[in-house]
C-alpha cells in the first residue's frame, strides 16, 4: 500500500504541471504577500513569473512538528468554477515543489521533500486580497539527517494582499 502510494504521489507531481502547461497563472498581481494558518504558520509569499506560471513561497514554523523551514512550488490554476466579475473568482489550483527544515523541537535534524501543494483560490472582485486553503501531500527524502522516503502533510488557510 505504501509503495502505491509512493509511486501516485510523484505521477501526481510529474503530471501536475506538465497538464497546467496551457491554463493561465494564479494571480493577476506581480506580487502578492501574507500569512499562513495551519500546520505550519508563517510568511506567505507569491510571485508572477509569468501569465501562465505563478511562484509560491513559505517561510514558517511547524506547529505540529516544532521544525523551521520552507517551501517553494511553480502553482498553476487547473479549475475555473466559472465566479467572475462583482462575485470575485473562485478556482483550484495545483503545484510542485520542494520543501526543506530543521527540527527544533526534538532536535533529531533536518528534513528535505518533494510537495504538490493543492488549494482551493478565492479573489475578492473589488479589493487586492486573495485568501486560500491549501493541501500539500508530498514525500519526505531525508529525515532527521538520514535518506529515509516517508509521507509528509501540510495542511492550512491563508490569506495575501495583492500589489500591482
Amino acid at each position: 500500500m505504501k509503495k502505491t502510494g509512493l509511486i501516485l504521489l510523484l505521477v501526481a507531481m510529474v503530471l501536475a504541471p506538465v497538464a497546467a502547461i496551457q491554463t493561465e497563472g494564479v494571480s493577476d498581481s506581480k506580487f502578492a504577500l501574507g500569512l499562513n494558518l495551519g500546520s505550519n504558520a508563517g510568511l506567505a509569499i507569491q510571485y508572477q513569473i509569468n501569465p501562465s506560471i505563478d511562484l509560491i513561497a513559505n517561510v514558517s514554523y511547524g506547529l505540529l512538528n516544532g521544525y523551521v523551514g520552507g517551501d517553494v512550488a511553480a502553482n498553476f490554476k487547473v479549475v475555473d468554477f466559472g465566479i467572475k466579475s462583482n462575485q470575485g473568482d473562485l478556482f483550484l489550483s495545483v503545484g510542485g515543489g520542494a520543501k526543506i527544515g530543521v527540527d527544533v523541537k526534538n532536535s533529531t535534524g533536518v528534513y528535505i521533500g518533494a510537495i504538490v501543494p493543492v488549494g482551493l483560490v478565492y479573489t475578492l472582485p473589488q479589493a487586492p486580497w486573495t485568501f486560500y486553503l491549501r493541501v500539500a501531500p508530498g514525500i519526505n527524502l531525508l529525515q532527521a539527517n538520514a535518506f529515509k522516503v516517508g509521507f509528509t502533510w501540510d495542511t492550512y488557510v491563508g490569506g495575501m494582499y495583492c500589489f500591482n
